[in-house]
């Protein structure tokens, strides 16, 4: 049973490794100019989120080892990624705000000329 919730958690974390890595990949492109800028960004941002994911247990085997460089390095390092992709997570989100926003006007919009129609 131990074995299957284990299982279960790492697909689980693989997933939203994926998802975080897609947001950060769209955030980042939005800034390019060009496609091959976008791409190079998107990259970047992906590489980044999975460094985000993988530095905590670098941090650990740095603490145990005593290896305060890495550690001061390191923890600024994975604070910087996180904030990125917490703003990344944010502007996604306002994003699909948005667009529901202005679908609803458009409806509501649609819905007064049929009453005015009629």
């Amino acid at each position: 049973m131990r074995a299957l919730l284990v299982g279960l958690s790492v697909i689980a974390a693989f997933v939203l490794m994926a998802v975080s890595a897609h947001l950060n990949y769209g955030f980042m492109a939005g800034f390019a100019h060009t496609s091959e800028a976008a791409m190079a960004l998107g990259a970047a941002a992906v590489a980044g989120d999975i460094l985000k994911a993988c530095l905590p247990f670098f941090l650990v085997l740095a603490w145990r080892s005593r290896r305060w460089l890495f550690l001061v390095l390191g923890a600024p390092a994975w604070g910087l990624l996180s904030a990125v992709s917490l703003l990344a997570a944010l502007g996604y989100a306002a994003d699909i705000r948005d667009r529901h926003a202005q679908v609803r006007q458009t409806e509501t919009e649609l819905l007064r000329r049929a009453v005015a129609d009629e």
